[in-house]
């Protein structure tokens, strides 16, 4: 319902600005030169054909001279349209039509309140975005526009213009490139989704969102059946691969592993709560996170640092983030504080996002916020000085970095090419990867519970890599996978990551013995037939078959049906050749379903990125 309301708001909108093309000007556009510079091809540029169309409306309304007195006007008279409007409207309709809908597929009770969470801040923010003063009276050339805005291409050339002329860090650099031999070893730990009421006994195959729980649904299964027929499951000690999240069993199995590696560190990237996302709090999931981390500090110790990113579950509800979060990031901070610089602290407990050097290194982590750059935080439609703020901020970082002599870590919960990473965050990332691939030395990301790595291919030339995203599957079972963690190790002088190891749980094993039982899924470098993680044309020419699938599909028995589903084997190609949603959406010939609409929609709205 939301997705029809979006499009038609979108759609109604842009009608008045296609109206401005005469016919004349119509035979000048060509379809297959258009970009966001260069939009009419002969003499006539973009900034031409603005001035060409609001001329007569700016010599009218004197914007030239600067008389502000009819663009005061108009602002006031929009401001007392926009408020009698949103007074009128009546949310609690749209709301009980919304959940009617929903409840098709889901229990009744659970719609009205996803419902409830969401749909306000899509329409609010829908009005603040394109029904608000500002818009009407520059949409009208009543006023001149008081925003700048940054198109893709205007940051590229921006960023991209600027070259490393330090001498010392080329020189630094060269030195470098042959590795020192010695290592540095350090864990990803991720989607944890810490299910905190986890029961064993209890369905797995339940007919809401998460199950292994005391659920009103189990009193209705008759004949050992499911309301899809299917014979029920039910879960064991050390969890159960199906609608259910890690239990804190397999957290200290984890924990255990993690104290015989003695690893430098442990990045800790995101999703710390369990999937009950219509009920949960923000008060739960810091609850969760506070456990996990006590239960990993008790078996490693103080010593080994945990680094946190955010991941999109940190949020209740899910997604939606506002800017201004003082009990999410507050207390998010207060349980990471301990392993935070002063400055990374203070950033990450205002903004979310933070960056500090590993203790005694020349080694940066910079750590982002997705939810700054979901394509599901609907607050971005309204807001969008947030997301340029964060990438003025790792400009800055980058930079300096760059001056130090430092290596990064760039770390990001959501992946590049993820559905839920917006197309302009994608691209204005590529486009940073790029400029300071001389200094990034490793790119970790999570949130898809899969085995991954995806090649990055830089901006200006699409047919060369400039790094590699490694994507860390889960240790939830959500997604029916085997609980997961990787080991990287990096040289210690360029801190280049040179090659992981993929840690898997044996569930089945695991519970039948009653004894935790993990496994070397595979080794990276012996996986693609490398020496080295830096050999990218090799790895880009991987086979993938069902051996490539099985490990995307973290190892699980219960999965193997797929493994040779030419399907899935195509799909499987798709995440690893293709770095932005859009690419993937084309190489999977994605059907034109809900998600793929709104996902079009929503990257319509986000696409003004003001300067800061």
């Amino acid at each position: 319902m939301n997705i029809i309301i979006i499009t038609i708001i979108i759609l109604s909108n842009y009608i008045s600005t296609f109206s401005l093309i005469t016919e004349n000007d119509e035979s000048k556009l060509n379809s297959t030169t258009l970009n966001d510079n260069e939009y009419f091809i002969n003499d006539m540029t973009e900034e031409e054909f603005i001035k060409y169309n609001t001329e007569p409306f700016t010599n009218f309304f004197n914007l030239e001279e600067g008389n502000s007195s009819y663009c005061d006007l108009c602002k006031s008279g929009s401001d007392i349209l926009l408020n009698t409007i949103i007074q009128e409207y009546r949310w609690s309709y749209l709301h009980s039509f919304s959940a009617f809908i929903c409840s098709f597929a889901l229990r009744k009770d659970i719609c009205y309140a996803a419902v409830g969470r969401y749909g306000p801040v899509v329409l609010e923010n829908t009005f603040k975005r394109l029904f608000n003063k500002e818009k009407i009276c520059t949409s009208l050339f009543i006023c001149k526009p008081s925003i700048e805005y940054e198109s893709i291409e205007e940051y590229a050339r921006r960023i991209l213009k600027t070259k490393n002329n330090n001498k010392k860090v080329q020189n630094e650099l060269n030195k470098n490139k042959n590795s020192t031999g010695k290592e540095l070893t350090f864990i990803q730990l991720t989607d944890t989704h810490l299910q905190l009421d986890y029961k064993e006994g209890k369905v797995i195959n339940c007919n809401i969102p998460l199950c292994c729980r005391d659920t009103p649904e189990e009193l209705g299964f008759k004949n050992n059946k499911n309301h899809k027929g299917e014979e029920l499951k039910y879960s064991k000690k050390y969890g159960a691969a199906g609608k259910c999240d890690a239990n804190i069993e397999t957290l200290r199995a984890f924990s255990k592993e993690a104290k015989k590696i003695k690893s430098d560190f442990i990045l800790f990237t995101g999703d710390f709560s369990a999937h009950h996302v219509w009920e949960v709090s923000q008060e739960d999931i810091i609850e969760a996170t506070e456990v996990s981390v006590n239960e990993i500090v008790k078996e490693i110790g103080n010593e080994i640092p945990i680094y946190p990113v955010i991941g999109n579950h940190e949020k209740a509800p899910p997604d939606i983030f506002f800017g201004s979060e003082t009990i999410l990031l507050h207390g998010l901070g207060r349980i990471f504080r301990k392993y935070l610089t002063k400055e990374a602290y203070d950033s990450f407990s205002e903004f979310g996002y933070y960056t500090m050097l590993h203790k005694n290194t020349n080694l940066r982590l910079v750590s982002l916020n997705c939810l700054i750059c979901n394509t599901m935080n609907f607050n971005l439609i309204g807001d969008s000085f947030q997301v340029a703020k964060m990438f003025k901020w790792l400009e800055n970082v980058l930079n300096e970095a760059e001056k130090n002599n430092e290596k990064v870590y760039l770390l990001d919960h959501i992946p590049l090419r993820s559905s839920q990473h917006t197309y302009d965050c994608t691209m204005r990332l590529k486009i940073l990867i790029e400029r300071y691939k001389d200094i990034i030395s490793g790119f970790i990301s999570a949130h898809t519970h899969r085995d991954e790595i995806n090649l990055i291919k830089e901006y200006s030339y699409p047919n060369k890599y400039s790094i590699i995203n490694y994507i860390g599957p889960s240790l939830s079972t959500y997604t029916k996978c085997w609980p997961s963690y990787r080991i990287y190790y990096a040289d210690s002088e360029t801190k280049f990551i040179n090659d992981f190891i993929q840690m898997r749980l044996d569930l089945d094993e695991t519970n039948k013995n009653n004894n935790p039982k993990w496994f070397v899924a595979y080794q990276a470098s012996k996986f693609y037939n490398v020496t080295k993680m830096n050999d990218y044309e090799t790895i880009s020419k991987a086979n993938i078959d069902e051996v490539f699938a099985k490990h995307f599909l973290t190892d699980n028995p219960g999965n193997a049906h797929e493994y040779n589903n030419p399907k899935i084997i195509d799909e499987v190609r798709c995440y690893f050749q293709n770095d932005n949603y859009k690419d993937m959406a084309k190489c999977k010939n994605a059907d034109k379903n809900a998600e793929y609409y709104l996902h079009y929609v929503l990257n319509i709205l986000f696409a003004y990125w003001p300067k800061v």
